[in-house]
């Protein structure tokens, strides 16, 4: 939906803009209407990872059929390895995607007069960033345990 630069591009513009003039031209703008592109954004983000996600739940659930209908155990094993980190990929990545919109509408409330804390408002920002983190070190290392997977099987065969 979103995928394009140009997409990415207009919803900031249109943002900033919204922004602009509600801070510079002292406008009675609520600030919930101008962080509406953004939340428009999120959700066309998250239709899609529940699409995927109720995809790989189905997935999960064909896989794991009765037993008689299995014929290679270490084949069955695989697939359900790879369904199940699609949905924990799935999870993470739509989890990311509600700490930014639960960041959006904290900063909203906050702005609106709500007396919250700075600390409650950056808190889904940390989170997000903890996910990130988690993100890259498992990334790191599935390509490590891939490349002595490699340099392993190699060395075998020259053997």
């Amino acid at each position: 939906m979103f995928r394009t630069l140009s997409h990415v591009v207009m919803v900031t513009l249109v943002f900033l803009i919204l922004l602009c003039v509600k801070v510079d031209q002292n406008k009675d703008w609520n600030w919930f209407l101008v962080f509406t592109p953004l939340w428009i954004t999120d959700i066309l983000l998250l239709i899609p990872f529940i699409y995927q996600l109720i995809q790989a739940i189905q997935g999960y659930r064909a896989v794991k059929g009765p037993r008689e209908e299995r014929t290679d155990a270490q084949f069955q094993r695989d697939k359900v390895t790879k369904v199940k980190r699609d949905m924990l990929e799935l999870g993470l990545y739509m989890g990311l995607v509600l700490c930014k919109l639960a960041t959006e509408l904290l900063i909203c409330l906050k702005y609106q007069g709500l007396s919250i804390s700075n600390y409650i408002v950056c808190a889904p920002l940390w989170i997000m960033l903890l996910g990130f983190s988690i993100a890259s070190i498992q990334l790191t290392v599935e390509s490590v345990q891939s490349v002595k997977n490699k340099t392993s099987s190699f060395s075998m065969s020259t053997t």
